[in-house]
């Protein structure tokens, strides 16, 4: 158990990662758990502080370190939060792809152990992670890889990652067009919409056992998805599945029209996103704390971590993955504090 703290400015300053909880509030302890391929086991990488307010906060002090882990669970009394570790800060500037783009797909994949001694760049290996719901190889190698990132995470049922790589635009489009267990999209949306078709065979009439759609339906219990936001996703046109069920011939095709994202797209997945910024998670959340002191403090708080990151990279390899991460979510954090300055987040 965890003691949940009252919130104060000095948490931007040892924390750097943020996500606000939904369903929990009013606790003053909280369980935090890690979901493994060894089991669930108690954890204490976090902490917890209440708000003025009664909302709670869940903290962390290096999301690279622990972003491996994807997600976890907090449990008070009866109820449990998945508590997604990855940051809108690795998501602002991918999640809305064109519906046209013509590189990088958004993947509905199984999570299951990662045993990969060959692949020992992987952060996750023997922890859970994303692999492909049938034995296929997207990326071999490192270098094959322009970003990758897991966007949703419910460890040991599903993940929703983003890949973009080199020269796999031949492989995109046989997920893309002749899948036979279509789960990829070139937007989110239209992949929320295959998981949300593959969830909907699972139950009666059409009872599908496989593994995509049972592990379909529970991400979507498990992301606690309302029944409103659930209709916000079947907004989006039929997809392949419901395609396959009305009985078209091109089935496999993703479908011309697909639409482009929407703000309630949107929110769905920011309110379920962590963030580097207590600024964002008051704008979309307002009552917390005051806005414009929040977005002062955090102002100046970048300018000191991006100074003593340039010290800290001086004793990196000039290659390491991190350096260039770290640069993207430190540029991505100014994105998103002057859009919350603008009111247009």
């Amino acid at each position: 158990m965890i003691t949940v703290q009252p919130f104060n400015l000095e948490a931007i300053k040892t924390h750097k990662c943020f996500y606000l909880l939904r369903h929990i509030s009013n606790a003053t302890e909280l369980q935090i758990v890690h979901n493994t391929p060894a089991g669930y086991i108690n954890t204490g990488v976090v902490d917890a502080f209440a708000m003025p307010n009664g909302r709670i906060l869940i903290a962390w002090k290096d999301p690279l370190k622990i972003g491996p882990m994807h997600n976890l669970s907090v449990i008070s009394g009866t109820t449990v939060e998945n508590v997604n570790l990855v940051p809108l800060e690795r998501v602002i500037d991918i999640y809305d792809r064109a519906v046209d783009a013509q590189v990088g797909v958004f993947s509905f994949t199984n999570s299951d152990m990662i045993l990969a001694p060959n692949l020992d760049w992987r952060c996750d290996n023997g922890k859970f992670g994303p692999r492909s719901f049938h034995p296929i190889t997207i990326m071999e190698d490192l270098p094959q890889i322009v970003v990758y990132e897991p966007v949703l995470s419910v460890n040991g049922v599903g993940h929703i990652i983003y890949v973009e790589g080199v020269g796999k635009q031949t492989l995109a489009e046989h997920h893309l067009n002749a899948d036979t267990h279509p789960v990829t999209g070139r937007t989110l949306w239209e992949t929320l919409k295959l998981i949300r078709e593959w969830a909907i065979v699972n139950q009666p009439p059409f009872n599908n056992t496989e593994a995509v759609s049972h592990k379909a339906k529970t991400f979507i219990d498990e992301l606690k998805l309302t029944e409103a936001e659930q209709a916000v996703i079947d907004q989006q046109i039929p997809m392949q599945i419901a395609n396959y069920l009305m009985g078209n011939t091109n089935a496999r095709q993703r479908p011309n029209g697909v639409l482009p994202i929407t703000d309630d797209v949107k929110h769905l997945l920011f309110s379920r996103l962590a963030s580097c910024s207590v600024s964002a998670l008051e704008y979309m959340n307002p009552g917390m704390w005051d806005l414009q002191e929040l977005l002062r403090i955090e102002q100046e708080q970048l300018l000191v971590d991006e100074q003593i990151f340039e010290m800290l990279k001086q004793t990196f390899e000039a290659d390491r993955p991190v350096i260039a991460i770290q640069h993207r979510v430190f540029a991505n954090k100014r994105l998103i504090l002057d859009k919350v300055a603008a009111g247009q987040l």
